[in-house]
């Protein structure tokens, strides 16, 4: 489609998410900070067993993210790369994308990378683009993921941080 790819971090970056122990009581003082409640079902590991464990987190959307995806989806091709778990990373871009229009089902999580002995914090632009991958950009508040050649094509961005305090969720910045 001659679209520019740009490949988006989550946490810290578009988002800032921390972890709650329950369903929030009181929704009203969510929708008054713009606040979204996510829920997943997550498979940990606990005493050599996998069992399906609910997490609750709370998010935040970086000040006019929505703006920024929709004035931009006719010139860029966004793709989502996250330290955050593949169940994680899909239940945000539902948030942020409810349709699927912008991301298409593009995303990578650590959850994608075989024996990922750093968490998903050591990413790499050809596990998208398994050719050229000179035609993307990389939008992320960390640069110590993007090691070699590929940091050049990386536009830094201030790490957004709303929930003051908080657990941090995939990544510290």
């Amino acid at each position: 489609s001659r679209k520019l790819a740009v490949v988006l971090d989550l946490d810290h970056t578009l988002i800032h998410t921390t972890g709650i122990d329950s369903p929030p009581q009181n929704t009203e003082d969510l929708e008054k900070h713009v606040v979204h409640y996510v829920t997943i079902d997550e498979r940990v590991k606990i005493q050599d067993k996998q069992v399906f464990v609910k997490k609750h987190f709370l998010v935040k959307k970086r000040p006019f993210l929505d703006q920024f995806l929709n004035d931009n989806a006719e010139l860029f091709q966004f793709s989502i790369y996250t330290a955050g778990t593949r169940l994680y990373a899909e239940a945000i871009a539902k948030l942020i994308d409810p349709t699927g229009k912008l991301f298409g089902g593009r995303i990578v999580s650590r959850s994608d990378v075989a024996n990922d002995t750093k968490m998903g914090l050591e990413k790499s632009l050809h596990r998208i683009f398994l050719g050229d991958a000179s035609m993307a950009l990389i939008v992320d508040d960390r640069e110590d993921v993007w090691q070699g050649e590929q940091g050049e094509q990386l536009i830094l961005v201030r790490p957004f941080s709303h929930f003051k305090g908080a657990v941090e969720v995939n990544n510290a910045a």
